[in-house]
């Protein structure tokens, strides 16, 4: 059947090096701490894109928000064998 997620693509072109590796470290962990990523169910698409189930949308933005703002969210659906 068809599965709610939330897409955010976002852009760290703009964003200081200190500021992208945290906002890397925030999405995959770091020293073996899990990042959202991983602790939510989240996945990394592609760089600039990661798709994460809508229960978790304000938790990702709330985060996302505190290093950029330079981002957008979609909603869609996808199949789910």
């Amino acid at each position: 059947g068809l599965m709610p997620v939330i897409e955010i693509f976002y852009s760290l072109n703009h964003l200081e090096k200190k500021n992208k590796v945290r906002f890397n470290y925030m999405l995959s962990g770091r020293k073996g701490k899990y990042g959202l990523l991983r602790k939510y169910g989240g996945k990394l698409l592609k760089p600039g894109i990661i798709e994460i189930v809508p229960e978790t949308e304000n938790l990702f933005l709330e985060k996302i928000k505190m290093i950029t703002t330079r981002f957008k969210v979609r909603r869609a659906f996808i199949y789910n064998n």
